[in-house]
């Protein structure tokens, strides 16, 4: 059995250190893109799916089970909007945003999901689908050897798929989506977040193998990190959003999209492991005895 540091451990990096999956075309090629000025769909569109409603915003569709979690992302979508256009892109797709609110169940298999993003025929699978998968492995780890409810894991970091991969996962998406909007993305609320750091916390402070220090390293641990951490997914959201509409852009090279996804994420905070690498390069650069002085 893991000890509770290993699962201390695999928790954090879960939280904290996985990147977010993209959703582009294999070659950069971005998908058809729907303006915001057509969000209307085709009537073939499931009005209520996996106990959600879908809600019509100014940039894209979403399905929630409550209106104040479709809110939410929209106000996230708003900002990130707002974001992209400052940068450059002029024409962001319309799309799709799934919520996971707390206590909501994963809202397609997640053994269909993972089988679909390991296919490499598969339209859903992308240049960053493996990040998805090893999020998802993580979450499974988890769950299994602490006991943690896989449900409330695997929306941890947002999801991106590729629009055409909807039908393949949920029967209820007709073919042809793509040609609707171009992408997709999964994303928890800040409830789910809160609700997920918990249950990661619980599983480990319950299991039976966990010594009296281990649990006392654990409850500071989550105590000290809850709010940094919880910051860390809210810009993961973010930044995986910012990443789609960048990615739809056409006018844009890819060298282009990879720069301002980058300066993005380092303008909130994330790749701290680029950060890190740059100030070791740095120091390798320096003559021994540090940089002199004129």
């Amino acid at each position: 059995m893991r000890t509770a540091t290993v699962i201390l451990i695999a928790a954090l990096a879960l939280a904290c250190g996985l990147p977010v999956a993209g959703g582009t075309n294999e070659g950069g090629v971005p998908e058809p893109q729907a303006r915001s000025s057509s969000l209307s769909v085709a009537k073939d569109w499931p009005q209520q799916w996996v106990g959600r409603t879908l809600h019509r915003g100014e940039q894209a569709l979403v399905y929630a089970q409550k209106k104040a979690a479709a809110d939410e992302a929209a106000r996230m979508l708003r900002t990130v909007v707002e974001d992209v256009r400052q940068d450059g892109v002029t024409g962001p797709a319309v799309g799709l945003i799934v919520v996971i609110d707390a206590q909501e169940e994963f809202p397609v298999e997640i053994a269909k999901l993972t089988e679909v993003l390991g296919d490499p025929n598969s339209p859903a699978t992308g240049a960053r689908s493996k990040e998805v998968q090893s999020a998802l492995k993580e979450a499974r780890k988890l769950s299994d050897h602490a006991g943690a409810d896989m449900n409330s894991l695997a929306a941890v970091l947002p999801i991106p798929l590729r629009a055409m991969a909807l039908p393949k996962m949920a029967k209820e998406f007709p073919e042809g989506i793509g040609r609707e909007i171009g992408w997709c993305l999964i994303v928890p609320t800040d409830a789910y977040l809160r609700a997920a750091w918990t249950a990661m916390r619980d599983a480990i402070l319950n299991d039976p193998g966990v010594s009296w220090k281990d649990r006392w390293a654990v409850r500071t641990v989550f105590l000290l990190t809850a709010r940094a951490a919880g910051a860390e997914l809210r810009k993961a959201r973010q930044a995986g959003l910012y990443e789609l509409l960048v990615e739809g852009q056409a006018s844009l090279s890819s060298e282009q999209k990879k720069e301002k996804i980058k300066a993005y994420r380092q303008k909130l905070g994330l790749d701290h492991d680029s950060k890190f690498q740059a100030d070791q390069e740095e120091k390798k650069e320096q003559p021994e005895g540090g940089p002199s002085s004129a």
